[in-house]
């Protein structure tokens, strides 16, 4: 690496499991595509990956994937969590059982990153190289917390980046496949150019804002100009702040990962577990900031349907319980924070492997 300490570390969780189908070479796309921006604009940075309860027997994640080669400005290092540790956690009584809890992996990374900026993400996404040419530029604000909307994309063949050209042509690809994935929990599929696109996902927050201003409006003016109540409700923590797919991507300094104790860890399931951390941040004081570009989410099988996420019993008491916190964490404007000191299992030393 350029530099002793990374500027930036991103940290990303996953296992041999070939979840969601062609995890492997998804993985392997965003590291060649992460790899070839960072030595661009000469950004000093670890990527962490957190190989989390690897199945014994099978060929592991270090041997799966065709490493970027003649790194200057970024340092891969894989930490591996194994089966009894995972094992630990296990309580239904706390928290669904599944094979990887990803935000407790995410907090194992987080916990032992070196940057001086932490970036929580996929091992799926694709960044918009504008996102990285800022983080490049070294002019983070330690006091905010940074977001970025998320648009999926159906997979294309994608060859090993090497050159601008390359990237370019693979960018104007992805923008020509992106489809809306989070909106009112459907997929709705969007024939039109990217930038309009864009424009549609910017003005989906404006609306939502609007939404809030409006019904704040009306309980406060309702008696008097006898206002009809849209169906809406005012109080939803995604109208103050930027809670959609905040998993894709939550950038903020390390001594704020460090004082808000990463990821609650005692969460039921993960979905809305990166949305509390949001609403952790915005409570702590760190101003919002939204990229001004997307990040592009591979598309692919996933564990739940938004219909099923919709009608699920457990999603709906997740989901209130979401809001339920988030907003005590809006009203008292101070942090929910539920994990102990050893967060990220810290008591815990992992076998790394430094790969470049």
């Amino acid at each position: 690496m350029h530099n002793k300490t990374p500027y930036l570390s991103i940290v990303i969780a996953g296992r041999n499991d070939n979840y969601g189908g062609n995890f492997n070479q998804r993985i392997e796309r965003s590291i060649n595509w992460l790899s070839f921006h960072i030595e661009k604009h000469q950004l000093s940075t670890e990527l962490i990956i957190v190989n989390y309860n690897p199945i014994i027997g099978e060929k592991p994640l270090s041997k799966l994937i065709n490493w970027p080669k003649n790194n200057n400005y970024l340092t891969i290092k894989i930490i591996t969590v194994p089966e009894d540790i995972h094992n630990s956690f296990e309580n239904e009584s706390i928290r669904k059982k599944v094979p990887l809890y990803e935000f407790i992996a995410k907090n194992i990374g987080i916990r032992r990153a070196n940057g001086e900026y932490i970036l929580a993400t996929n091992a799926d996404i694709i960044f918009d190289p504008e996102i990285i040419k800022t983080i490049s530029q070294r002019s983070l604000n330690k006091n905010y917390f940074y977001r970025a909307d998320r648009c999926d994309f159906k997979q294309l063949n994608y060859k090993k980046v090497t050159s601008d050209k390359e990237s370019l042509k693979t960018l104007e690809s992805i923008k020509k496949n992106v489809y809306i994935g989070f909106l009112k929990g459907h997929q709705l599929k969007f024939n039109i150019p990217f930038l309009l696109f864009s424009k549609q996902l910017k003005a989906l927050r404006r609306i939502n804002k609007f939404k809030l201003n409006y019904n704040l409006f009306k309980v406060k003016y309702k008696k008097v100009f006898d206002i009809t109540p849209l169906s809406v409700n005012h109080n939803n923590a995604e109208f103050f702040y930027h809670c959609n797919a905040s998993g894709d991507l939550l950038l903020m300094h390390s001594e704020h990962w460090s004082a808000l104790k990463g990821y609650p860890e005692q969460t039921y399931i993960s979905t809305h577990t990166d949305s509390l951390m949001v609403m952790k941040a915005a409570s702590y004081g760190l101003i919002e900031k939204v990229f001004e570009s997307p990040i592009y989410h591979q598309d692919h099988a996933r564990r739940y349907t938004y219909k099923a996420i919709e009608q699920d019993a457990v999603f709906l008491k997740v989901y209130a319980d979401f809001q339920k916190k988030a907003q005590k964490m809006l009203k008292e404007k101070k942090p929910l924070i539920t994990n102990d000191v050893n967060w990220g299992v810290a008591n815990q030393k992992f076998e790394e492997l430094i790969i470049s």
